[in-house]
């Protein structure tokens, strides 16, 4: 019993190391890391799952246990150790930090569900224009719609709130007025929606986010209005009680799932909505169109054409 006492008390640092990488190592390579953290930094998990392994080795072999001096004797009983010259031995303090390190990692693996709840979403509060939309600090507006990371996007949109070409002094006219510019016709403007991947049926696959900042953008509701479009979302009842519309709901991260808010998009429903289930993955098809609010700012709605089941995408985040 002592041989084993000392054997953990000398190895449950580096098998503490093994858990933590095997862990990490687990939500990288299953995709559950997707869930929880953007793109930018998954690799720093990978990088970190296999250095653990290394460290561990290298305790295990080139250490005989941790030594402390004897001014720290208390210090090496809570976690384990005796003072210099003696064997190390296991104490509680040293099985509690095992567990306080290993529990809620291993909980998380344990769970199964990666996504909000209805709860949570109305928790954290609906953003249905970009003003609302999550910024970073030193944000001073909001990207530019198609430019946030999605699986349905090949390329960013440029940005139509800007001529492609300078435009020419206006000629006066016979009575010494200016004539409307060329732009004003609209002649050189250029479709948002044609840098956005096409369906099967050659429809524009938009996200809930490409449709609040179009909203937000006189400039670019044009590329959008009476189109008609294909979008992927999660079902939230309407607030109101409506039985013929609904918000359609992605989740919009910058960094991880801490600071995740949930966006949304009215659709409205050319049928009752029974038997939708809450959070439930939709594929909806159909035309766009902008009103005014309550307060005055401009809203998107979606007529929905079609609403049919679907699975959720590879990336349920967006960012």
């Amino acid at each position: 019993m002592k041989t084993l006492n000392r054997i953990l008390a000398r190895t449950l640092p580096a098998i503490t190391l093994f858990s933590w990488s095997a862990m990490l190592l687990y939500f990288y390579f299953s995709g559950r890391l997707n869930h929880y953290l953007i793109d930018t930094y998954r690799p720093l998990v990978l990088a970190t799952g296999l250095l653990l392994p290394v460290v561990a080795l290298g305790l295990l072999f080139t250490a005989k246990g941790v030594v402390v001096a004897p001014e720290d004797e208390a210090d090496g009983m809570a976690f384990g150790v005796r003072g210099a010259g003696s064997d190390a031995k296991l104490r509680p303090g040293q099985i509690l930090a095992f567990l306080v390190l290993l529990l809620p990692l291993g909980a998380a693996a344990a769970v199964r569900t990666d996504s909000f709840s209805s709860r949570a979403i109305l928790n954290r509060g609906l953003v249905e224009n970009a003003a609302g939309m999550p910024q970073t600090s030193t944000s001073l507006t909001p990207p530019a719609p198609s430019a946030t990371k999605n699986p349905t996007a090949t390329a960013a949109a440029p940005s139509t709130t800007q001529p492609a070409t300078p435009l020419e002094p206006a000629l006066p006219t016979k009575d010494a007025q200016s004539a409307p510019p060329a732009a004003a016709v609209g002649a050189d403007r250029v479709d948002a929606t044609q840098y956005l991947r096409k369906s099967p049926e050659g429809l524009p696959i938009v996200e809930v986010v490409d449709l609040l900042f179009a909203a937000d953008d006189q400039s670019m509701r044009p590329d959008f209005e009476g189109k008609q479009v294909e979008m992927i979302g999660q079902f939230l009842p309407d607030r109101s009680g409506s039985k013929m519309k609904f918000q359609l709901v992605r989740m919009f991260m910058l960094c991880c799932a801490a600071d995740a808010r949930p966006v949304a998009v009215t659709i409205e429903a050319p049928g009752t909505l029974e038997g939708m289930t809450d959070m439930s993955w939709l594929k909806v098809i159909g035309k766009v169109s902008f009103r005014a609010g309550a307060d005055g700012r401009m809203t998107a709605v979606v007529q929905a054409e079609r609403i049919l089941p679907t699975t959720p995408p590879a990336e349920i985040m967006l960012y």
